[in-house]
C-alpha cells in the first residue's frame, strides 16, 4: 500500500535510508513523496524533488528495503511518481558500482546520460588538504 509522506514516519525513513549507497530528498524538500507500507512497516520510499540549478527537470528516488525487492513496489512507486511529475523529464544518479539500482532503472527506461566522478580520498589525503592553501588562505 502507498500513502503520501507523513511526519511521523520521519524516524523510520531515516533508519530504512541508512543502508542506502545513494541519498534522497524526501518530505518537505521534496515535491512529492509516497511511502510504501506493508503490515504497518515502512518497506519503502519513493520521491520526487527539484533543485535550482536544472529547475527543467525533476529529480526521482526510490528506495526499498532488500527484503522487499524485486516484487515490483519500486516500479509501482516509479509509475506512482511519474504520473505526479510536472515536466515528465526526470533524472536521477546514483553509484555506477550499484547494480540493483541500475538495473531497476533501465527497466524504467532510463538511459546512461552522463558519467561523474568523485575522488575517493584517504585519511591521509584529508589531512593533506587541512593545510592545503587555496587563494593564500589555509584550510
Amino acid at each position: 500500500m502507498f500513502i503520501p509522506y507523513k511526519p511521523a514516519f520521519d524516524e523510520a525513513i531515516s533508519q530504512l535510508l541508512e543502508t542506502a549507497s545513494y541519498s534522497l530528498i524526501w518530505g518537505k524538500e521534496s515535491i512529492t513523496t509516497f511511502l510504501a507500507i506493508e503490515n504497518d512497516k515502512l518497506i519503502g520510499l519513493g520521491s520526487l524533488w527539484k533543485n535550482s540549478i536544472r529547475p527543467y527537470r525533476e529529480y526521482i528516488g526510490i528506495y526499498i528495503d532488500p527484503e522487499y525487492r524485486k516484487k515490483g513496489i519500486g516500479k509501482e512507486l516509479f509509475d506512482q511518481l511519474y504520473l505526479n511529475s510536472d515536466t515528465k523529464k526526470l533524472q536521477v544518479s546514483v553509484k555506477s558500482t550499484d547494480q540493483a539500482a541500475t538495473n531497476f532503472l533501465i527497466k524504467c527506461g532510463f538511459e546512461l546520460v552522463r558519467k561523474c566522478y568523485t575522488p575517493n580520498l584517504t585519511e591521509a589525503k584529508i589531512s593533506n588538504l587541512e593545510t592545503s592553501q587555496v587563494n593564500g588562505e589555509i584550510y
